[in-house]
C-alpha cells in the first residue's frame, strides 16, 4: 500500500527546498552532458571537466531527491511476504523493518556526516581535466539521509497510529 507521507509544516518546508536542489542539480546535470555532446560533436572537444562536475550533481539530486521519494511512497519496496502475513504481524514485520531501516541510516550519517566536515573544512576537491569541489555533494549525502531518516520515523509515526482495520482496507 502507498500513501503519501503527511509531515509537519517545517519537515515539508525542508522536503521542498532538497527537492527543488534536487531537480536544479538534474537539470543542471543534463545541460552540461547535453552540451558537452553537441561541442564534441561540432568541434571535437567538449566541456573540460563535464564528468567530473556531472558526479557531483548526479550525487546533489539523488540524495536530495530521497525523501520525496519517501514522502510520495516511490521508494523501493518489496512485499511479497508482508502481503501474504496476517495484519497484525505484518505490521509488526514493517515496525520492526521500519525501525532497523532507521538506525541502519543513522550509523550511516554519523560516518557521512563526520566525512563531510572534513571535506568541508579541507575544501576537498576532485582533480581531473578541472578542479571540482565535492565537499558540497558529501553535504547533500548527510542531509538526504537525514531527510530519509526523518521520513521514515514520521512513516512509522502514521503506521503505529493508524488502527489494524485501517492497515487492512
Amino acid at each position: 500500500m502507498t500513501i503519501a507521507l503527511e509531515m509537519p509544516r517545517t519537515v515539508r518546508g525542508i522536503e521542498l527546498a532538497s527537492r527543488v536542489i534536487a531537480i536544479a542539480s538534474t537539470c543542471l546535470l543534463m545541460g552540461v552532458t547535453v552540451i558537452d555532446v553537441v561541442l564534441r560533436s561540432t568541434t571535437g572537444r567538449g566541456i573540460p571537466g563535464a564528468i567530473e562536475i556531472t558526479e557531483v550533481f548526479l550525487v546533489v539530486a539523488a540524495y536530495l531527491g530521497m525523501m520525496t521519494a519517501a514522502r510520495d511512497g516511490m521508494h523501493i519496496s518489496a512485499t511479497l511476504v508482508t502481503d501474504r502475513l496476517p495484519v497484525r504481524v505484518a505490521r509488526v514485520t514493517r515496525t520492526i523493518g521500519s525501525v532497523i531501516s532507521a538506525l541502519i541510516l543513522l550509523a550511516l550519517i554519523y560516518a557521512t556526516s563526520a566525512r563531510a566536515l572534513v571535506s568541508l573544512g579541507a575544501g576537498e576537491f576532485r582533480f581531473g581535466l578541472v578542479s571540482v569541489p565535492i565537499w558540497p555533494a558529501r553535504i547533500a549525502i548527510v542531509v538526504g539521509l537525514c531527510g530519509l531518516v526523518v521520513a521514515i520515523v514520521l512513516q512509522l509515526a502514521q503506521q503505529l497510529m493508524r488502527s489494524p482495520r485501517d492497515v487492512a482496507a
